[in-house]
């Protein structure tokens, strides 16, 4: 139900999530492209498609330039990121 994705979406055990996500790729992950490769490992079970790092970056991008010059604004949005991919289908279904 949509109603579902909206409350996971702005409940704090999926922003925790994202967050716990986001300090465990900070920490294994070097670079940015090994960290998109991880986050989705870790939250789809697979690896990204070239449109889904496409999209990733864009987002990361995006979000990071709507928090400004906040010192934690590329760590906000890692865990934006993380958050999304945490709650979506592909994380939440098996196929």
């Amino acid at each position: 139900m949509p109603l579902q994705s909206l409350n996971q979406l702005n409940s704090d055990f999926s922003v925790a999530r994202g967050q716990s996500l986001t300090r465990r790729l900070m920490q294994e992950s070097i670079s940015d492209s090994e960290r998109l490769q991880q986050v989705f490992l870790l939250a789809t079970g697979r690896p990204p498609a070239d449109a889904d790092l496409a999209a990733a970056n864009q987002f990361l991008d995006a979000q990071a330039s709507e928090y400004g010059r906040d010192a934690n604004a590329k760590q906000r949005a890692w865990s934006d990121l993380s958050q999304m991919l945490l709650i979506g289908n592909a994380a939440l279904y098996l196929e």
